[in-house]
């Protein structure tokens, strides 16, 4: 896993949320194409980027995934998604 030495971070899961693996459960009438989930990722990183000023680290789906499994550990009570 990569180290975050500063500024925001955020997740490049726009596929699970898309999937419906999200907060609420809500799944989309739609399966996206892997063009659109590029596409989507693409526009997302330099969206950001722009806006703070490229003081953003962009994790992916992977590492999301990674750090939910360590908070289980850590955590084993609580339900992470």
């Amino acid at each position: 896993m990569k180290k975050i030495e500063r500024g925001i971070v955020f997740s490049e899961d726009i596929k699970r949320i898309l999937n419906g693996i999200n907060a609420f459960d809500f799944k989309y009438d739609f399966v996206p194409s892997n063009e659109l989930i590029r596409e989507l990722r693409r526009d997302f990183k330099s969206e950001v980027k722009e806006i703070f000023n490229n003081e953003v680290t962009i994790i992916s789906e992977d590492e999301m995934l990674e750090i939910n499994n360590l908070v289980r550990m850590c955590y084993p009570h609580c339900n992470i998604g």
